[in-house]
């Protein structure tokens, strides 16, 4: 991804490391076993980014993603 684009995103670490992790096709509930966190905490994380991406679901992320390579 581009450097610049991530570190105007304000996402956190963890945010980031949880964006990685959907992107890859990972679930929620898969990331909340690996990383050691409730569902509840997952399902906040990815609020905090679907807000600060100003998406509103998995598959705007993902295009968004994609469309800053």
């Amino acid at each position: 991804m581009n450097q610049l684009f991530w570190e105007t995103t304000d996402l956190t670490a963890r945010e980031l490391e949880i964006v990685n992790l959907l992107c890859q096709g990972i679930s929620p509930a898969v990331i909340s076993q690996s990383l050691y966190i409730s569902q509840s905490t997952t399902n906040k994380h990815i609020a905090h980014i679907y807000k600060k991406m100003h998406v509103s679901n998995i598959q705007e992320l993902l295009v968004r993603m994609l469309a800053k390579d």
